[in-house]
């Protein structure tokens, strides 16, 4: 009996936000941020990858390096995360894309995003 053979999809995840230099996010100053990825052109055997062939992207996240808790699906290499949904921690975030015969890819490279409110000094008091 022949065993199927998946080939893999190469994907790698980019970060860019307001403030693309920064992976702390303060929800109160920048509420979303955007995360894309470069379309994959080749499969893991090397063999090229049409970025037609791509039917769905995924972005998982999670608090914890490699466990991944949450999901984004969208159509394009691209999500857009509402940070005020957020609550204030480390998260980690993958991306995989599913060919158009449901294939999905490995996971790409991990990104690291910090949440973090940063309370506001209060105005002095007179006497």
């Amino acid at each position: 009996m022949l065993l199927p053979i998946y080939l893999l999809i190469i994907v790698s995840l980019i970060s860019y936000s307001a403030f693309a230099d920064s992976d702390v996010i303060d929800p109160e100053i920048t509420p979303t941020f955007t995360l894309e990825c470069d379309p994959p052109t080749e499969r893991e055997d090397g063999s090229d990858f049409p970025v037609n062939q791509a039917g769905s992207y995924t972005f998982y996240y999670g608090t914890e390096s490699g466990d991944y808790q949450n999901e984004l699906g969208t159509q394009t290499c691209e999500v857009i995360v509402d940070a005020t949904e957020l609550d204030d921690a480390t998260y980690f975030f993958v991306v995989t894309v599913k060919d158009l015969q449901g294939r999905e890819s490995l996971y790409s490279e991990e990104i690291v995003k910090v949440v973090q409110r940063i309370p506001k000094p209060k105005a002095p008091t007179w006497k």
